[in-house]
């Protein structure tokens, strides 16, 4: 595998499109720039859902209010959509936010968790 290299925003910019087009592949391309297939496409969904603004490093951490939560969780678990799907529809930056949420819901009775059950 390539060394990972540090690469600006524009070069990300330029593989999604790419991808996005049809004019190259995610799993070439993440090979090519030492990134996962993963973050591939963890930057094509971004970028799809908040245009160059999703590249970008985030200045601030996104809030995401308890009623999204709770819709992406639930919408998850009876089947509505892949992990994917449902953080491109909710614009959850990763999936590993909503495996979390996920762990939160399903652990409810621990008085950490503030994810209300209706």
């Amino acid at each position: 595998m390539p060394q990972k290299l540090k690469l600006t925003l524009e070069e990300k910019v330029k593989i999604v499109e790419k991808c996005i087009s049809g004019k190259g592949s995610m799993t070439g391309s993440a090979k090519k720039y030492g990134v996962s297939i993963g973050t591939m496409r963890c930057w094509i969904r971004l970028y799809k859902a908040r245009g160059i603004e999703g590249l970008m490093p985030a200045s601030k951490t996104r809030k995401y209010s308890v009623e999204v939560k709770y819709q992406a969780v639930t919408e998850y678990l009876s089947g509505k959509g892949s992990m994917h799907e449902i953080c491109e529809k909710y614009d959850i930056s990763r999936r590993a936010m909503l495996m979390k949420w996920i762990k939160c819901y399903n652990s409810y009775q621990s008085t950490t968790c503030p994810m209300p059950l209706s």
